[in-house]
């Protein structure tokens, strides 16, 4: 029932699986969590804050549900207690043994709706301490696992795949972040091993008949086709492609026109360089106007992406607008990237140019703040609007700075076809930039670091790296000229580490990310992170204390 119920959803049935998990939603534990799941699921899309504060209170209910039917021993049930004498697990009953795994996954949505629901100090301890709490729980899970004897292997599959998705993802997150955010995860109980989590969620993937095989998968096709590129420098060749294809197989059997495996498939023809084959697959999810909550703005911002490469920037200002002004999400970056797209144009209109201006305008009065902070995105594009203005309403190559920050040229390392065409766009750029008319601005020398800096990164993603060297060389001899933009610094060094190891000078390579760090912000930090965690593991080892602890 409970797996019917997750693929109707995923076939877009929401309505219909909601109708049949109601009625038992107050007694049966997998009814209350199916239900739950599913609302929050609809306010994690929607990111309205009344669907969020209403997903909180089904939480809530599904809570007090599970308690009811977790096994009760006051002995053994107390926490001081299993640290001592670990609890008889045979005791338990099949019921209240999915009611821990489902007490733990139950306690994740609650902890993760208390980020989202308020950007506030006391947002953050509370949910750090229900995520804690979340965490324990799946070790205890873990426990039972090891010690409990179950009656047929299907239930015992049913129950490790839950297990492995929980400790997997956790394990997957954690060893996803940089040092400074470590500190803090750290000081509420949490580590990362990243091999480990992937053997856990390939595990899972592998119980793709059970209930949370599915969403194993799903977790593995997030980390494997999106995430890793974001954060970091996959190795994209057939090995990777045909993982991806492996992954998404069961997915296609199951729910062949669902909208996220229409996303995955359509993210995957991206990776391939099937650009028709992805923006087919991707329309789709747009043009069908699934239940799901917002799903196809997913698939909408992955097709702006696409037309970026392809430089049809009046195609991104139009994909993007759809977006300023149907999700809630992030309206500082939608507005910055349509502002950017606009910018990019040589024959703009004067409604263009109004619009521009206005998207510019627009985009630093929607910037949020989460668990205290602003969310360095944000911040970045807040940072560049300052700029234009005071640089008289212009910027030098900004979507193919945006394209950098995250990290998309690298998903079209080795497709010269795409990449050839925006080269000779940054040679026109830097021609222009030479011209009289911007040699006296005072960010002359900034301006110019970064349109070498991205003809740097163009040549060595078409497989030019000794001549992209030359050009990140010459941003880091310019260090001293540039008057604020200090990151395009820790760009270049970035690059240049990453040259190094490939071509194996491995020493050099750790002497130029640590230079990285000095001056990286939070989006280029994990990929510095990354590489210098790639040296250690071949016996490089870096001084892990140089890490900046300002988390803005």
């Amino acid at each position: 029932m409970a797996r019917t119920a997750l693929f109707q959803f995923l076939n877009d049935e929401p309505d219909k699986v909601l109708r049949k998990l109601e009625p038992l939603k107050n007694s049966s534990v997998y009814h209350s969590l199916g239900y739950a799941a599913f609302t929050g699921a609809f306010a994690c899309l929607s990111f309205e804050q009344k669907e969020i504060e209403k997903a909180l209170e089904t939480v809530k209910e599904c809570l007090n549900v599970i308690n009811r039917r977790r096994h009760k021993d006051t002995l053994t049930n107390n926490v001081v207690t299993k640290m001592v004498i670990r609890p008889d697990y045979n005791t338990y009953t099949e019921e209240e043994v999915h009611a821990e795994l489902c007490y733990a996954e139950i306690l994740i949505m609650r902890a993760f709706l208390t980020f989202i629901q308020e950007g506030n100090l006391l947002s953050k301890i509370t949910g750090g301490l229900r995520l804690r709490r979340a965490h324990q729980a799946y070790k205890e899970c873990q426990e039972i696992l090891d010690y409990r004897t179950f009656s047929n292997k299907e239930l015992r599959d049913q129950f490790e795949s839950g297990v492995d998705m929980g400790l997997g993802t956790f394990n997957l997150v954690v060893s996803s972040v940089p040092p400074r955010f470590l500190k803090f995860l750290q000081f509420i109980g949490f580590t990362g091993d990243r091999e480990m989590a992937l053997e856990r969620l390939a595990s899972g993937h592998d119980k793709f008949h059970t209930m949370r095989g599915a969403l194993c998968t799903i977790a593995l096709l997030v980390h494997t086709s999106v995430a890793r590129f974001i954060l970091g420098y996959p190795k994209v060749d057939d090995s990777l492609v045909n993982y991806c294809e492996k992954l998404l197989e069961p997915l296609l059997k199951q729910s062949p026109k669902g909208p996220l495996t229409l996303y995955f498939a359509g993210r995957l023809d991206h990776i391939r360089g099937n650009i028709p084959g992805a923006v087919d697959k991707l329309e789709t999810v747009f043009i069908s106007k699934f239940s799901i909550g917002k799903c196809e703005h997913v698939s909408f911002f992955e097709i702006s992406w696409v037309y970026m490469a392809l430089m049809k920037w009046r195609k991104v200002a139009h994909c993007l607008d759809i977006l300023c002004r149907e999700s809630r999400w992030s309206r500082t970056i939608f507005f910055y990237l349509r502002g950017c797209a606009l910018a990019m144009l040589k024959d703009r209109t004067d409604g263009e140019q109004k619009e521009l201006v206005h998207c510019m305008t627009e985009a630093p009065k929607y910037i949020q703040r989460y668990l205290g902070r602003t969310l360095p995105v944000e911040k970045y594009c807040g940072k560049r609007v300052d700029r234009f203005f005071a640089q008289g309403h212009w910027l030098p190559l900004p979507m193919f700075e945006m394209m950098y920050t995250a990290n998309y040229f690298y998903l079209l390392k080795g497709k010269n076809d795409i990449l050839e065409p925006i080269l000779a766009e940054i040679d026109r750029g830097l021609e222009e930039l030479q011209s009289d008319r911007h040699k006296d601005c005072k960010w002359y020398m900034d301006n110019y670091c970064l349109a070498v800096f991205l003809k740097g990164l163009t040549l060595c993603y078409m497989g030019y790296p000794l001549s992209a060297e030359e050009y990140f060389i010459e941003v880091v001899q310019n260090q001293n000229n540039i008057v604020d933009d200090v990151h395009i610094i820790s760009f270049a060094l970035m690059e240049l580490g990453y040259i190094c190891m490939e071509t194996g000078n491995n020493e050099q390579a750790v002497e130029y990310l640590s230079a990285a760090r000095a001056t990286s912000v939070f989006i280029t930090e994990f990929r510095i992170h990354q590489g210098l965690e790639d040296l250690r593991r071949k016996g490089f080892d870096y001084d892990p204390t140089c890490e900046r602890d300002d988390i803005d």
